[in-house]
């Protein structure tokens, strides 16, 4: 790949030519919060925060949703 690589902040110029790797990119952490939902006898559904909002991968996202648990992504 040829062209040129500009850093935003400073503005700098950097010419790459075949074969240079792109500078890494990491995406945000996603951010969740963690809810039990629980159902009064008058059918009514009650939402409670189980715990503050956490930075989780998406197989534990999917492990607490399977034992029941409400999980909401905050967007950044």
């Amino acid at each position: 790949m040829k062209g040129y690589i500009v850093n935003v902040r400073t503005g700098e110029k950097k010419f790459v030519e075949d074969n240079t790797p792109l500078p890494h990119y990491t995406p945000p952490p996603k951010i969740y919060r963690i809810y039990k939902t629980i159902r009064t006898s008058k059918g009514r559904v009650i939402k409670i925060p189980f715990s503050e909002p956490v930075e989780l991968d998406p197989e534990e996202v999917e492990e607490l949703r399977a034992k029941g648990y409400e999980v909401e992504e905050i967007p950044i």
